[in-house]
């Protein structure tokens, strides 16, 4: 039986550590969409003049520094909370993937070519775009978000943060590739 004891222990012990690390890895990802809201809100509160309620505004999807014309799960995500919370400070949000005068790659996201950006936003009658990059580090992704100004192509307010890589950002971050 004592032959045996130990074995026990050390597959609960297996067992514990391996439920630790699935939770703290969770721990990792469970902020993003908490920072992501928090970056909106810091943009918010830069733009002058601040921006009315039910003023339209365009989101693009965030893509990857070194791949500008791609992007990925990860960065169609971060525009989706973005969105969302734009909508929340009572902004009109103007839902670009029901547009078709946008470019928009099958499984990589909204982009807004510059040259496009005064056509689309003319059309929408809006006057900001909030757009942003991401980098990817060994153990974090920087993510750097600006609201620019559509008339004047200046930036109105920049944030830069960062978020931890756990488990499912690691996933959301993988290029996926279609399979036929």
């Amino acid at each position: 039986m004592r032959r045996y004891g130990w074995g026990i222990i050390f597959l609960c012990v297996c067992f514990l550590t391996g439920c630790m690390y699935v939770k703290a890895s969770m721990k990792l990802d469970e902020n993003m969409i908490g920072k992501d809201y928090e970056a909106v809100d810091v943009l918010l509160d830069m733009v002058t003049p601040p921006l009315m309620p039910k003023e339209r505004v365009l989101v693009a999807s965030f893509v990857n520094v070194d791949n500008m014309e791609n992007t990925t799960t990860f960065g169609r995500t971060i525009s989706e909370h973005y969105a969302s919370r734009l909508a929340q400070h009572d902004l009109g949000v103007v839902e670009m993937k029901l547009r078709k005068s946008v470019f928009i790659k099958e499984e990589s996201g909204e982009f807004l070519l510059s040259r496009d950006v005064k056509e689309l936003s003319a059309a929408h009658n809006a006057a900001v775009v909030f757009v942003g990059t991401y980098s990817i580090a060994r153990y974090l992704v920087y993510v750097s978000a600006r609201a620019v100004s559509v008339e004047t192509n200046t930036i109105l307010a920049s944030y830069d943060y960062k978020l931890p890589i756990g488990e499912n950002i690691q996933e959301m971050l993988r290029e996926k590739k279609k399979s036929f």
